[in-house]
């Protein structure tokens, strides 16, 4: 009995795989940041800018840090036009990679398939997908970099800027928290038969104000996290 059960436990983890997220929020056109001169923009990536951000190939790149690199290129393949880079002004280094994506104006709000959340609402914007050059890790930077984006979602019309981070990543939690962002909701995503569906619903924290729930259908996605 107990072997059948060990089975059957097995079988149903191979049918359905869940996974959690939490989304953080802002509102770009409420945010106020010190005064001063722009060192950092935002811009369409270029294909010069791939050996720079995204390299194929760099001495010294870990197994996660390649695959990191890889699911963004991933990402620029699928939908090259929502793709920014935050670029040094200084020195014309482009040191984060993010995908970008405001409501479509005039459809059914939907977003590409590789984004786990179908739908944005008139105003909304969501930012995943992210990916921070390492020479620009650890000093201080990434601050700046999210103040640079915020205000890149102000200048678009943005009125609340969306993104989802994995609840162990508590850095990058932090470094949201800084620049404005807060808890608003749990995505919880689940994956039936090996990611041939998915369902997503995202749930409001406690504290934050209500938000719909989805359990719909789709192709396997990338994640949309930080």
């Amino acid at each position: 009995m107990k072997e059948q059960s060990f089975f059957a436990t097995i079988w149903r983890q191979r049918l359905k795989d869940r996974t959690t997220a939490l989304g953080m929020r802002c509102f770009p056109l409420q945010a106020r940041f010190p005064n001063t001169p722009a060192i950092l923009e935002v811009r369409d990536i270029r294909p010069s800018d791939m050996p720079r951000i995204l390299p194929t190939y760099q001495s010294g790149i870990d197994a996660d840090e390649s695959s990191l690199i890889n699911s963004r290129r991933n990402i620029l393949k699928q939908d090259p036009s929502h793709c920014k880079v935050v670029v040094d002004k200084g020195t014309g280094t482009p040191c984060f990679f993010f995908w970008f994506a405001r409501h479509p104006q005039g459809d059914s709000g939907l977003i590409p398939d590789h984004v786990s959340i179908p739908f944005l609402r008139t105003g909304q914007a969501i930012m995943g997908h992210a990916y921070t050059h390492p020479l620009y890790r650890r000093r201080g930077v990434v601050s700046q970099i999210l103040q640079c984006v915020v205000r890149y979602a102000a200048n678009e019309g943005t009125r609340e800027l969306i993104t989802f981070v994995e609840p162990t990543e508590s850095r990058i939690t932090t470094e949201l928290q800084r620049v404005g962002f807060s808890r608003f909701a749990n995505r919880k995503e689940s994956s039936f038969l090996g990611g041939l569906f998915r369902s997503v619903s995202l749930e409001p924290l406690d504290h934050a104000s209500p938000s719909g729930r989805l359990a719909i259908p789709f192709p396997p996605l990338a994640e949309a996290s930080l």
